[in-house]
């Protein structure tokens, strides 16, 4: 098998480990991505309906044209080839974005504030970093489709990946339910 097949399979077999496994089978944290930017935006209140309104509020000024969402995680994937006799060389970058809500005041939190903000803030990041993981991995399947064949029919083939990708970020979505249906993990 190529190795460009062995890791769309790896990609494949990833996703399929995390809807059956759950969460845990996936990046637990951001820290599992240094490189990724991380942007906040500031929640208040003090009760579990308190935060989530503030959420709900904040998050739609965050995230214009995001629908609901409460975090998002972006990747952008940026290429330029030329060819090198029979191999196309390729440079390739991926930047990693996350969009997430921060309480102005956590350690104000008590009880079952404290108790739901903890929990609704791990099972977040575990899904944002889930979307971050599947970027993550098709980061060398991208590679290796730019470089398979010649530099005339580079962008066709990487633009194919890119649509795999979104597809697969599209199914993470709907088989956890945005994260609402996401397990915390132990971290």
């Amino acid at each position: 098998m190529n190795p460009c097949m062995t890791r769309l399979l790896r990609m494949y077999l990833l996703t399929l480990l995390a809807v059956f496994c759950g969460p845990a089978a996936l990046a637990q944290s951001f820290d599992d991505y240094p490189e990724a930017v991380i942007e906040t935006y500031w929640v208040t209140g003090a009760t579990p309906a308190q935060i989530y309104s503030s959420i709900t509020v904040n998050s739609r000024e965050a995230l214009p044209n995001r629908g609901p969402a409460h975090a998002y995680a972006q990747s952008q994937f940026n290429w330029t080839s030329r060819s090198n006799g029979e191999r196309c060389e390729v440079n390739l970058t991926m930047k990693l974005l996350v969009l997430f809500p921060q309480h102005v005041d956590p350690h104000g939190l008590t009880g079952d504030a404290w108790k739901w903000w903890d929990n609704y803030i791990t099972t977040l990041e575990v899904h944002e970093a889930g979307h971050l993981q599947i970027a993550a991995e098709t980061y060398p399947v991208l590679l290796d489709a730019l470089e398979s064949g010649p530099c005339s029919s580079a962008n066709a083939r990487g633009m194919a990946i890119l649509d795999d990708l979104a597809e697969r970020q599209s199914r993470y979505d709907a088989i956890t339910n945005h994260g609402a249906a996401q397990e915390r993990a132990t971290l």
